[in-house]
């Protein structure tokens, strides 16, 4: 995997990336909270996806465990996947990883 950049839980910024080897489909990640995200996906077009497409699991790395989708709502209109700052995922396609977020685990030193 080749890093693509970065998500801050800080700010209101979305990232969306193509997905390499999945025709049409991009991810997309945004903040809910300052420790809450959501993943969920969009088209070429920027289409929002309804349901999670077929092939997709989503893992804790963590903790070692499926990850459950958020069924559709009012609200959201699509499938999605809650995360927390604390963890690291992989997103798997056909049993092969093309998404993964890595927490890192890092603090900014200061002196005076």
């Amino acid at each position: 995997m080749v890093k693509q950049g970065s998500f801050s839980y800080f700010n209101d910024n979305t990232d969306t990336k193509s997905l390499y080897n999945v025709p049409n489909v991009r991810v997309r990640i945004e903040r809910m909270t300052s420790e809450v995200a959501r993943i969920y996906f969009v088209d070429d077009a920027d289409n929002l996806i309804n349901n999670i497409p077929p092939g997709m699991t989503f893992h804790n790395i963590t903790l070692n465990q499926v990850v459950q989708h958020m069924p559709i709502d009012i609200i959201n209109r699509a499938e999605f996947y809650v995360i927390l700052w604390t963890y690291s995922y992989k997103l798997q396609y056909n049993g092969h990883e093309v998404y993964r977020l890595d927490n890192q685990r890092q603090q900014a030193i200061n002196i005076s």
